[in-house]
């Protein structure tokens, strides 16, 4: 399985949202400067992210876009499921354990493999939250801080 480019943007505009977050809305031009995204890309993932009720927009000078929810209650599954639009790794599973229609399913020997292989996803990904996300990446940041003084007074 492959997350595409919209995927990775998607993840990454959502986290720097999560990051952004002051209680007020977050300019998509803010979001640009943080991660070097284009702004057309970012404004077309934020109307997938509105219209899949992720984030609110507010339009105007003073508008931009805010989570629909706290980040310890979206989940890294749910942007990319937004944003690519499913996430199983072959047409004929889900996760849930729902049939999905196949011409070869009662010959089908792997249907284990996929179904566990899209459960392994489905936890993985829906068990990981934006808060979870924005937390890894400041401890991350005063990491590269402290190191980098540490490296500085050598």
């Amino acid at each position: 399985m492959r997350i595409s480019t919209r995927g990775r943007y998607a993840l990454e505009a959502m986290l720097a949202l999560t990051l952004l977050d002051t209680g007020k809305p977050v300019s998509v031009n803010d979001i640009c400067a943080m991660t070097s995204l284009p702004r057309l890309y970012l404004e077309h993932l934020f109307a997938r992210m509105k219209q899949a009720g992720l984030v609110q927009g507010r339009r105007g000078s003073l508008g931009g876009y805010s989570l629909s929810a706290e980040p310890e209650n979206l989940t890294a599954g749910q942007v990319l499921e937004v944003a690519e639009g499913g996430l199983s790794p072959v047409l004929c599973s889900r996760p849930d354990g729902l049939p999905i229609p196949c011409d070869r399913a009662q010959f089908c020997r792997t249907q284990p493999v996929w179904h566990g292989l899209d459960q392994a996803i489905a936890s993985f990904l829906g068990g990981l939250t934006l808060a979870e996300l924005a937390g890894a990446y400041r401890s991350d940041q005063a990491d590269r801080i402290q190191a980098a003084g540490v490296a500085g007074r050598d």
